[in-house]
């Protein structure tokens, strides 16, 4: 089995407008899909972010296309194609992305 980080990315101002209704219905999708990952038992961990971001050094631009990262879920399966298809079931999808990564190493203490 292997590690993968899935990162989802948007850019500002494309998707569902929070508090709008489409906004309530893009949250109970991620609240589907996030229970169905869990009880698959792939799920490692997952996490959301802060949307600012803080670059160092300080001097280089933060993002070049304005594409933020807003979570990331470290997912075990045992091909690439597997978390594919996870990451094509996230709501991100309609209007942003979600880039995977295999984990090469996890120095988790």
């Amino acid at each position: 089995m292997s590690r993968y980080l899935v990162m989802t990315k948007f850019v500002p101002g494309h998707g569902p407008a929070e508090g709008s209704p489409e906004h309530a219905a893009e949250m109970r999708a991620w609240d589907r899909f996030n229970r169905e990952i869990a009880s698959s038992g792939q799920l490692v961990q997952s996490f959301g972010l802060e949307l600012a971001t803080h670059s160092v050094p300080a001097d280089r631009p933060e993002r070049e296309n304005g594409e933020v990262v807003f979570a990331q879920y470290v997912i075990e399966a045992n091909s690439l194609r597997g978390v594919e298809q996870w990451a094509q079931r996230m709501p991100v999808v309609e209007y942003g992305r979600a880039e995977v990564r295999r984990v090469l190493f996890d120095n988790t203490l």
